[in-house]
């Protein structure tokens, strides 16, 4: 199903050029967020996903959630990413940006979704290291189970030493490379 989807995002493409992740995720962020910059409300074209005047921003900063989740991510105009800067959309537009009120952008928000307008509020970063330490918690668990796994498969493999557990964070670290 996923694979039916992008190609019909790729369909959109001018030239039905081949995409890396990046131009997909412009895509599909596109779609869900109606063709319009989730910050300034400006109406953004296909074109435009790929001549450079928009971006993908993290809506919470990478750098301090390491989140990189859909609904962490938002299609802007270049110019109000760097606008944004490393801050919070709360620290860099609650008093409004470009004509526009702080309530119009969390209408905007508030479109997207549960899983993105938190985000827009003022206690976001302290919301997020809650999920921090869901996810610690979550990585211990897989943790516990890889070992598990790796026990069992230990016992029903004929060498036992060809078999090895990779723990989360590895995982996710690869995942990441690889795409």
């Amino acid at each position: 199903t996923n694979r039916e989807k992008n190609e019909e995002y790729a369909k959109k493409v001018p030239g039905h050029q081949l995409l890396d992740k990046r131009g997909m995720q412009k895509l599909k962020l596109h779609d869900i967020q109606k063709h319009e910059c989730l910050y300034t409300g400006t109406s953004i074209s296909i074109e435009m996903l790929f001549d450079g005047s928009v971006e993908i921003d993290h809506i919470l900063p990478r750098a301090m959630t390491m989140d990189d989740g859909i609904h962490n991510l938002a299609l802007v105009i270049k110019t109000a990413n760097q606008d944004k800067k490393k801050r919070t959309p709360f620290e860099a537009f609650s008093g409004g940006y470009q004509g526009q009120s702080y309530p119009e952008i969390l209408n905007r928000a508030q479109r997207r979704g549960k899983g993105v307008f938190w985000r827009f509020k003022e206690d976001a970063l302290d919301r997020s290291k809650d999920d921090d330490a869901f996810r610690e918690r979550f990585l211990n668990d897989t943790r516990y189970i890889g070992k598990m796994a790796l026990q069992y498969l230990g016992t029903v493999c004929n060498d036992p030493n060809g078999t090895i557990a990779l723990n989360g964070r590895i995982t996710a670290n690869l995942r990441h490379h690889w795409g």
